[in-house]
């Protein structure tokens, strides 16, 4: 009889942890995802863009993720009046930082760092926001490979490294106060 009782409560077990298991996984192959972004204040919706980044793919990656957060961009000869604000993004630094190094002494990782500065200011050229500083590091490995692999892979990096910046500064702007 104990036996019987057993065997009962674990296929009850077995059950209830195949349920629970099922769901888990159904929710996590079911596509749905957070789309990382938090709404925009309703004072950056209109934004004149001035990039001094001197980066083209981080222009365009920064352009594309400010159309995604609903924002619409002022053609930058534009006239604009008082409820038209400019984001003025600086140019963008990188540093890197010997991580290790082969036993012939070349450099086999590095770690870079990209740093870009902006500001929100008005039609008359006062800072409302601003400076800020948005960061962000990438560990470029490969780098004692020929020539040709490490400048491929590591402008593949800087492409996905500028893309990822750019989600961030919009992603940053979201938390201003205007």
């Amino acid at each position: 009889m104990a036996f019987s009782q057993l065997k009962k409560q674990s296929i009850s077990f077995s059950a209830k942890a195949f349920i629970i298991g099922f769901i888990a996984l159904f929710i996590s192959a079911c596509g749905f995802h957070l789309k990382g972004q938090v709404p925009i204040p309703l004072a950056l919706k209109n934004l004149k863009l001035n990039s001094q980044s001197e980066m083209p793919s981080f222009d365009q990656s920064l352009n594309k993720s400010l159309i995604l957060a609903d924002v619409s961009i002022i053609d930058e000869d534009a006239q604009v009046d008082e409820t038209v604000l400019e984001l003025k993004v600086l140019k963008i630094t990188f540093t890197d930082r010997t991580l290790s190094t082969a036993s012939n002494n070349d450099v086999t990782e590095r770690e870079r760092t990209l740093k870009a500065s902006y500001f929100i200011r008005n039609n008359t050229g006062k800072s409302l926001y601003g400076p800020r500083i948005v960061t962000l590091s990438r560990t470029l490995s490969n780098q004692d490979a020929s020539d040709d692999t490490v400048l491929a892979y590591n402008k593949e990096q800087m492409q996905d490294m500028a893309d990822d910046l750019a989600k961030q500064l919009v992603n940053d702007l979201a938390y201003s106060p205007l």
